[in-house]
């Protein structure tokens, strides 16, 4: 298994980063986003994105079928991993 930026995370929190990568193939801490982010098109803003329904990624792990060809990943490589707070 491959584990990814969890020098500084709660014993605890890695400890169900590996169990859920484990369990599901791939697994990202996340943590909440404090940041207010727009979305824009064309100098114009769009919407505020509600930051509730965002998360942060703070570490990842896989096991080697899904392993990341680059560190960090692309975001597609996120998609189906569990998340893990």
């Amino acid at each position: 298994m491959a584990v990814y930026q969890t020098a500084k995370l709660p014993r605890g929190l890695r400890a169900r980063l590996r169990a859920a990568a484990l369990a599901h193939g791939k697994a990202v801490a996340v943590g909440p986003v404090f940041d207010t982010i727009k979305r824009a098109q064309d100098g114009i803003v769009l919407e505020t994105i509600d930051r509730d329904t965002l998360r942060w990624p703070l570490a990842w792990a896989c096991t080697a079928e899904h392993e990341p060809g680059s560190d960090p990943p692309p975001a597609g490589w996120f998609v189906g991993a569990a998340a893990v707070e």
